[in-house]
C-alpha cells in the first residue's frame, strides 16, 4: 500500500509540473497564473519539507514552511543562473524558458531524493478528507466573504470611488473577532485561514483601489525590476544602490513577472500580498504554543491592525518579503518538534535569505539577537536554541553579503546612521533627545490636543497599546523565574522591547528609519505583550474586586474587544470615514487636504496612489526627451520618474531650484494643484516655493494636469 501511494504521489508531482509548464509556454490565461504560482511558491518547499521536516507537523505549519522554503530557493536559483547563465551562452537567464528549465531541474532532484529518502508514502486522499471532514460552513463562508469584500472593496474604489464595500468589510472583520473574543461559531482550528484572509482582504482594500502604485520607495525598486525585465539580466554593477542588490527587489519580482506573465505592478499588487500574509499566520503558530491559541489570535489582530501593516509595507515589497524571514526564523528558534539538525539548517536559510532581501530589516535582526545573546548572559538563562554560533553565522553572511555583492553600500547607511547619531549625542548632550524627535513626541502624545477629536480618540487607544505592552514586559521581568512561558520567547520580547527603549533614548536612531516601521517590526515578535499587559490589568483589578463577579460578565473578552475592536477601527480608517469627509479611505486629489484635518499633509499624499496625469506625464517624457538631458522635478515627484519613466542618473530631484532654462522641468499634479515646488535645503529642511515665477520664460511642451517645461 505504502509502495502505491508511493508512485501515486510520484506521477501526481510530474503530472503537475507538465500541465503547469503547458500552462506557461502555450500562455493559457489563469491556468499559467494559478498553475505557475503553485509551481513557484509552494511546491519546491513542500518537496523539501518532506525530506527533513517531521511528518507529525500541522498542515498549515507544513504550509507556511513550504512556500518560506520556495521563496527562499527562488531567490537563489534566480541568482545562480543569473550569473551562470551567461557562461552558458545563456543571454536572457532570467527570461522565462532559463527560469522554468532550473524550477523543474530542481524539482525533478527533489522528487528523486523524496522519494529515496524522505518517503513519498503519504495519501493525498487522506489529506483531502480530513480537511473535509474538518470543515464547517460558517468558518469558511466568513473566511470568503472576508476575501470577496476584500476584492470588491479595492475595485469599488478604482472604479466607482465608493468606499462602501471597505466600510463593510472592516465592519464584518471586526463583528468575526468579538464571535472568536466569545469563542463562538468560529473554533480555533479557523484562527490561521480567518488570519490570513483578513490579512489579503485589508492589503487588497489598497492595492486593488489603483491601477498606479502608491508611495515612494516602491518606484525605485520598480525602476530596478523593470531594468532586470528589460534586459534579461541582473547586472548589480549597472546603477549601483543597496536597493539593486537586494535579490527580493531585483530577482524574486522578475521571476514572477517573467513565468506568470503579469506586469512587474501586478506582482507587487496581488501575488507579494499573498506572500506577506503568510507573516500573521506564522506569527499566530509561533506564539500558539506559547500563550494559546485564543490570545495568540488577538496578538496578531494587534500587529495587522496598527496602520504600517497595511499602508507602509504595500510600498516597501522588500521588506515585506524580508519580514517573512524574519518571522520565520523565530517560529524555528521556539519550534522544539525540531531537531537540533533541522533548527540549524533551516536557521540558516532564513538569516540568508533575509540578508539579500532587506538590509535595514536585517540590522534590526542582528541588534535583537545581540540583545537576546546578553540577557542569556546576564539573566543566566538556559542557552537553548539561541548561541553565539546562530549570532556569528548571521553576522558573518550580512558581512559578505553586504561586502561584495552590494560594494559596502548598505555598510554606507549603516556608517551614515552612526556618524549621525554620534554628532546627535554630542551635540544634545544636555537636552533630552526625545524632545527634538517629532514622530516620538506624536507617538508619546504631546500632539494630542492640536488635532480632531476622533483622531485625539484613535491616538489615546494607540497609547492604550503601548501601555499594555509596557505593562506585559514589566510583569515578565518580575516574573520570569516562575512564568511556565517558554523562556527563550521571553528573551525575544524583552529583546526586542529595548530597541523600543533605544528609539526613545538615542537620538537620530527613529527618525533614521522611521518610527513607525521599526515599532511595527518589534510587533512581529512581542505583539503578545499587549495582551499579557491587559490579562495583568484584569488580574489587577480582579484582587480589588469580587473575581467570581468579573468572572460572571466575561470581563476577559469584553476587555479583548474594548482594546482591539476600536484600535483596528481607527488604525483602518472606518471611523474616520463615518465622522469625517469620506476621503479617509479614498483620496480624491481634487479635494484640498487640510493640515488642520489630518497631522502630516505631505505623508497623507505620500501613502496615496500616483495621480494617473502623473504617470502619462512621466511616460510621455521618457519617450521624447533629449538623451542625456537632465530632469528637474520635485522630491516628492522623483520617484514617478524613476518608476515610470525609467530614468535615474539623469534627474536632478529636490537638490535645489531648477535653473531658468535648460532640460526639462516636470511639474506633477499635486505641484500644480498646490503652485508649490519642493526641494531640500538641507538634508532635514525641506523648502517649498511658489512654481508661477520660476516657470516664467520656459514653454509648456505637455499638460494633463501634470506639466513639463523645456
Amino acid at each position: 500500500m505504502k509502495e502505491d501511494n508511493c508512485v501515486i504521489n510520484i506521477i501526481a508531482v510530474i503530472s503537475f509540473v507538465i500541465i503547469a509548464d503547458v500552462a506557461i509556454v502555450l500562455n493559457i490565461p489563469l491556468y499559467r497564473q494559478f498553475l505557475g504560482f503553485i509551481l513557484l511558491t509552494i511546491l519546491p518547499g513542500a518537496l523539501m519539507i518532506k525530506l527533513f521536516v517531521p511528518n507529525n507537523f500541522s498542515l498549515i505549519r507544513k504550509i507556511i514552511y513550504s512556500v518560506g522554503i520556495s521563496i527562499s530557493l527562488l531567490m537563489f536559483i534566480g541568482f545562480l543562473i543569473n550569473f551562470l547563465g551567461p557562461n552558458m551562452g545563456i543571454s536572457r537567464p532570467l527570461s522565462v524558458i532559463p527560469i522554468l528549465f532550473a524550477i523543474n531541474c530542481v524539482i525533478a532532484t527533489l522528487t528523486v531524493l523524496v522519494f529515496f529518502y524522505g518517503g513519498m508514502n503519504f495519501s493525498i486522499r487522506g489529506i483531502l478528507s480530513n480537511c473535509y471532514n474538518k470543515m464547517t460552513v460558517i468558518p469558511i463562508m466568513c473566511v470568503l466573504l472576508i476575501l470577496l469584500f476584500g476584492v470588491l472593496g479595492g475595485l469599488t474604489i478604482k472604479y466607482y470611488q465608493s468606499s462602501i464595500f471597505c466600510v463593510v468589510l472592516l465592519i464584518l472583520i471586526s463583528i468575526c473577532v468579538i464571535f472568536i473574543a466569545y469563542k463562538k461559531v468560529i473554533s480555533e482550528n479557523y484562527y490561521p485561514h480567518m488570519l490570513f484572509a483578513i490579512s489579503i482582504a485589508i492589503i487588497l482594500i489598497r492595492t486593488l483601489s489603483s491601477s498606479v502604485l502608491f508611495g515612494s520607495d516602491i518606484h525605485l525598486e520598480l525602476f530596478y525590476l523593470k531594468l532586470s525585465e528589460i534586459n534579461g539580466y541582473w547586472d548589480p554593477s549597472m546603477y549601483p544602490s543597496p536597493t539593486s542588490t537586494m535579490l527580493s527587489t531585483v530577482v524574486l519580482p522578475t521571476i514572477y513577472s517573467a513565468v506568470l506573465l503579469m506586469e512587474g505592478i501586478e506582482v507587487y499588487k496581488v501575488i507579494f500580498p499573498i506572500i506577506f500574509s503568510f507573516v500573521p499566520v506564522i506569527m499566530f503558530e509561533t506564539f500558539r504554543k506559547k500563550i494559546g491559541s485564543y490570545y495568540a489570535f488577538f496578538s496578531v489582530i494587534i500587529f495587522m491592525s496598527f496602520y504600517p501593516y497595511f499602508q507602509t509595507l504595500q510600498w516597501l515589497p522588500r521588506q515585506q518579503i524580508a519580514e517573512l524571514f524574519f518571522a520565520l526564523f523565530f517560529l524555528t528558534v521556539t519550534n522544539d518538534r525540531l531537531n537540533h539538525f533541522q533548527r540549524n539548517i533551516l536557521s540558516v536559510l532564513w538569516v540568508a535569505s533575509l540578508v539579500v532581501s532587506h538590509y535595514a530589516t536585517t540590522y534590526l535582526f542582528l541588534i535583537i539577537l545581540l540583545f537576546s545573546y546578553i540577557l542569556v548572559q546576564i539573566l543566566s538563562f538556559e542557552r537553548g536554541q539561541l548561541n553565539l554560533k546562530v549570532l556569528l553565522f548571521s553576522c558573518v553572511i550580512a558581512l559578505t553579503w553586504y561586502s561584495y555583492i552590494t560594494l559596502s553600500g548598505a555598510f554606507g547607511a549603516v556608517v551614515n546612521i552612526g556618524e549621525k547619531i554620534v554628532s546627535a549625542v554630542l551635540d544634545e548632550a544636555i537636552t533630552p533627545a526625545i524632545s527634538t524627535n517629532t514622530d516620538l513626541q506624536s507617538a508619546l502624545g504631546s500632539e494630542i490636543l492640536k488635532i480632531p477629536f476622533w483622531h485625539s480618540l484613535g491616538h489615546l487607544w494607540q497609547l492604550g497599546t503601548q501601555i499594555f505592552i509596557v505593562l506585559g514586559i514589566i510583569s515578565l521581568l518580575l516574573s520570569y523565574k516562575t512564568t511556565k512561558i517558554d523562556r527563550n520567547m521571553i528573551l525575544f520580547w524583552v529583546a526586542s522591547f529595548s530597541i523600543l527603549i533605544v528609539s526613545l533614548v538615542v537620538p537620530f536612531f527613529a527618525s533614521s528609519m522611521n518610527m513607525d516601521r521599526i515599532y511595527h517590526l518589534v510587533l512581529i515578535i512581542a505583539s503578545p505583550l499587549c495582551i499579557i499587559g491587559l490579562l495583568v490589568l484584569i488580574r489587577g483589578f480582579a484582587r480589588v474586586f469580587n473575581p467570581e463577579l468579573l468572572s460572571s460578565f466575561q470581563i476577559i473578552p469584553i476587555m479583548i474587544i474594548l482594546l482591539v475592536i476600536p484600535y483596528f477601527l481607527f488604525n483602518t480608517g472606518v471611523i474616520f470615514e463615518v465622522t469625517e469627509h469620506n476621503k479617509n479611505l479614498h483620496l480624491d486629489f481634487n479635494y484640498p487636504i487640510e493640515s488642520s484635518s489630518f497631522a502630516n499633509k505631505d505623508s497623507y499624499y505620500a501613502n496615496s496612489p500616483i495621480p494617473v496625469e502623473n504617470v502619462a506625464a512621466a511616460k510621455w517624457i521618457s519617450k521624447t526627451r533629449i538623451d542625456n538631458s537632465y530632469v528637474y522635478t520635485d522630491v516628492y515627484r522623483a520617484c514617478e520618474i524613476r518608476g515610470y519613466a525609467l530614468l535615474l542618473s539623469p534627474i536632478l530631484a529636490g537638490t535645489g531650484l531648477f535653473p531658468k532654462e535648460g532640460g526639462y522641468v516636470y511639474i506633477g499634479f499635486n505641484n500644480y494643484r498646490d503652485n508649490s515646488y519642493v526641494t531640500y535645503h538641507s538634508e532635514s529642511n525641506p523648502e517649498k516655493f511658489s512654481l508661477a515665477y520660476r516657470l516664467y520664460g520656459r514653454n509648456k511642451i505637455y499638460c494633463s494636469n501634470a506639466e513639463i517645461y523645456n
